[in-house]
């Protein structure tokens, strides 16, 4: 199910806030309807609501979680996860890229095939926990899962957190790459 489940979602201005997992928040700014829409990268974002209250200090709008809490004023780069005390940017500074041995010619960040672009893409691991993954330039998929048009929000990003907790963040990311009624018939094994 492409829709978030409505008892996860925060409005904020004019941003709407989608706690989906306990490490992983979503971030839209839209001046319309919001995308709901699967998209390229995302077909899952139902999931049942995370414990987490909302608080404002300041400029900010904080999501407090059991961990951790994110501190969001409306602008991604003056914002930040406070964790055990320490302040954490909402950048991709620390990523760990993406990891993959695929068709396009590419043996991890090796060439095996001559390609115009080489450059392996931020993942959703890094070495200090946060992680973004940015969605507003994807395509989004119809009822019938055919492109229809790109995604409309000004901003869609997702917040990943997981501190040295990488397999949890692949296996919450697998889930949300397949529509729930595809995940008995796909097996990954991350436990």
């Amino acid at each position: 199910n492409s829709k978030t489940n409505e008892n996860s979602i925060i409005l904020y201005k004019n941003f709407r806030i989608s706690v989906l997992k306990h490490g992983i928040i979503r971030i839209e700014k839209f001046d319309g309807d919001f995308n709901d829409y699967p998209t390229q990268k995302i077909m899952n974002r139902y999931f049942p609501k995370v414990n987490y209250k909302v608080e404002y200090q300041d400029e900010f709008l904080v999501v407090c979680l059991d961990t951790y809490k994110l501190f969001f004023n409306g602008v991604v780069e003056e914002s930040y996860i406070k964790y055990h005390g320490e302040c954490i940017k909402l950048n991709n500074d620390f990523n760990l890229g993406g990891t993959y041995e695929t068709v396009d010619g590419m043996d991890g960040d090796k060439q095996t095939i001559k390609h115009v672009n080489s450059k392996i893409n931020d993942g959703i691991c890094s070495r200090n926990g946060v992680a973004l993954l940015f969605d507003s330039d994807s395509y989004c998929f119809d009822s019938e899962m055919n492109f229809s048009h790109i995604n409309p929000d000004e901003l869609d990003l997702y917040v990943f957190f997981y501190p040295n907790d990488y397999r949890s963040a692949v296996k919450d990311f697998f889930e949300m790459l397949i529509e729930e009624r595809k995940k008995e018939q796909v097996s990954l094994n991350i436990v």
